[in-house]
């Protein structure tokens, strides 16, 4: 299927094919540019290479948030005047502290977490 008639393509003095070629279609697909092909392969290349990687990668632990007496894992929520503060204890990892404004947000995120440590409920302090 011609992007145009044949008149149309000798008026312009070129000869264009649509990259559409379904024949339901009334719109044909943008035409690409010479070196889009060399950047979609260049971008197919890197997402590979970055998949690659973390495949490879071991899991980081922060010697600084390591604390021997953590035994269990835990999620808890507070409400300071800031606004929500929730902490994550994860046995082998460490602590994490996080501060949102909202309720709603800090509450996703300690869901989140009780859902990926196996929890069946957030303590509230």
């Amino acid at each position: 299927m011609l992007a145009y008639g044949v008149a149309d393509s000798a008026r312009h003095g070129i000869l264009t094919k649509a990259l559409n070629d379904h024949p339901v279609s009334n719109y044909p697909r943008s035409h690409q540019c010479w070196h889009d092909p060399r950047l979609f392969a260049q971008a197919l290349a890197v997402v590979r290479q970055s998949s690659q990687k973390l495949r490879e990668t071991k899991p980081q632990v922060d010697p600084h948030r390591l604390n021997p007496m953590i035994t269990g894992n835990a999620v808890s929520m507070a409400n300071t005047e800031r606004g929500w503060q929730v902490v994550v204890k994860e046995a082998g990892i460490g602590t994490v502290t996080r501060s949102f404004r909202e309720r709603v947000a800090a509450f996703n995120f300690a869901e989140s977490h009780v859902m990926r440590l196996g929890l069946d409920r957030i303590t509230r302090l």
